[in-house]
């Protein structure tokens, strides 16, 4: 099962995670009103956004399987990363695939995907030039 949805940047900027956003442009320690003038910049660039570009997410539901520290969705092998340092008091370095059903369980797991962009509203034929 697949979905394609389209998305107004209205409709996705309330989800924004400013902390990232803060953190990309080197914010950390810097006064509050000047990280409250670049959070006031980038909405204002997201409403005029709104105007010239939409955007598009496609998700998927895969059944899947773990393989060691792979992950097996359809045929296709998936290395995935363990942790280098141990995330918990029991000494434990985790990996994705820790949280999906091995093959040799004879059960199918589910495992969810996506992949979002941003693509222009405007008919690029008529823009040369610009």
């Amino acid at each position: 099962m697949r979905w394609v949805r389209e998305y107004r940047v209205s409709q996705v900027a309330p989800y924004i995670n400013w902390l990232y956003f803060y953190h990309a442009w080197q914010m950390g320690g810097k006064p509050v009103d000047a990280k409250e003038t670049l959070k006031a910049d980038a909405e204002e660039m997201l409403r005029h956004f709104d105007t010239f570009y939409h955007t598009h997410a496609v998700v998927r539901l895969l059944e899947a399987h773990s393989e060691g520290d792979d992950l097996v969705m359809e045929g296709f092998r998936f290395p995935l990363l363990r942790q280098q340092r141990p995330g918990s008091d029991d000494g434990a370095c985790l990996c994705l695939a820790d949280f999906v059903r091995p093959a040799a369980s004879g059960e199918a797991d589910r495992v969810g995907v996506f992949a979002a962009t941003v693509d222009s509203m405007m008919d690029t034929a008529n823009c040369a030039g610009s």
